[in-house]
């Protein structure tokens, strides 16, 4: 696949309705938040010489990592989440990880954009911050460490 730059038309997509899918369980949760959908491919420096015999550096592509998946949701009285990080916490990892996916939704409900995650595992689960004098929603966020992401719609 190359990039050609052209514009396509397409308006970008709404980031705002999402769900999470674990081991094909779609529609475990609907999220109001999610970040740390990335690739990151360090470059490494390779020392060569040209047909000439001029030294040059040349970048390539070295080690490619992936962002820790966060989402955030309203607090409610499913606790499947920390179910799931209580798994880690209490040493069964074989059975906490597993493949899932981040959709993005249409207004309709449809499926428009997916991201599917290999070997996926809670690093993270935080409980809401209480104050008696405030009126937020009660939050809770989920951070999913991973071994890979790709786009497959």
């Amino acid at each position: 696949m190359s990039y050609s730059g052209l514009d396509t038309g397409e308006e970008g997509l709404q980031g705002f309705a999402f769900m999470l899918e674990v081991d094909g369980q779609a529609g475990i949760s609907y999220f109001t938040k999610c970040s740390g959908l990335s690739i990151d491919i360090e470059g490494a420096e390779h020392k060569t010489m040209t047909p000439s015999g001029a030294y040059i550096k040349v970048m390539i592509p070295g080690r490619t990592s992936y962002g820790d998946i966060e989402l955030s949701r309203g607090l409610t009285s499913d606790t499947a989440l920390e179910d799931w990080a209580d798994q880690v916490a209490t040493g069964d990892i074989t059975t906490a990880r597993c493949d899932g996916a981040i959709s993005i939704m249409s207004l309709t409900g449809e499926v428009v954009a997916q991201f599917e995650f290999k070997n996926g595992w809670p690093s993270k689960w935080s409980g809401p911050s209480m104050s008696a004098t405030s009126t937020e929603a009660a939050v809770e966020s989920l951070t999913i460490s991973h071994e890979n992401l790709v786009r497959v719609q």
